[in-house]
């Protein structure tokens, strides 16, 4: 089991390096076994299921979901799941069920939206409220992700009106 996932790391370090910028937008791996990308193109689901992602969590709103990604997904044996991050209606629900999901998902995952900025800021809002981590690293974690000025502000403000 040891040599297998050695295996898996080397397998997903690789697949990683070698990722194009275009299938798999803003890839970024936050923890072992957790990666966050924009929205893979259908070249970039194959390049995810080579790298062994097991699974996928889409964190658009449905309105900016790709219609036909569950289906690319299951496509290349890997499990979808849809949990929406909508900066104009950020509530502890979608935080709480993020939680859920990435302790619960069989990994490797990936977390997508469409550049980043999503996962940015539901990524941020999940280190603060759920894993308590301190909000100066979990800031920095989310824009290395991809979060952007107005996703900071909008889930800075969630905070500050007692999400807590």
């Amino acid at each position: 089991m040891k040599y297998k996932m050695i295996f898996v790391v080397v397998l997903m370090s690789s697949a990683f390096l070698f990722a194009m910028e275009s299938d798999l937008p803003n890839l970024n791996q936050p923890r072992y076994l957790i990666f966050t990308s924009g929205q893979p193109t259908s070249a970039g689901y194959h390049m995810l299921q080579q790298m062994g992602i097991m699974t996928v969590i889409n964190v658009l709103p449905e309105q900016e979901c790709n219609p036909g990604e569950r289906t690319m997904v299951i496509a290349n044996n890997m499990v979808y799941f849809s949990n929406p991050f909508d900066p104009n209606n950020i509530n502890r629900e979608s935080v709480i069920r993020f939680s859920k999901l990435i302790k619960n998902v069989e990994k490797p995952v990936l977390v997508h939206c469409s550049t980043g900025n999503h996962v940015g800021g539901l990524w941020f809002a999940y280190r603060v409220l759920i894993e308590k981590a301190p909000v100066v690293i979990a800031m920095n974690e989310g824009r290395q992700i991809g979060m952007k000025p107005e996703m900071e502000h909008a889930v800075q403000e969630w905070l500050a009106n007692g999400s807590m």
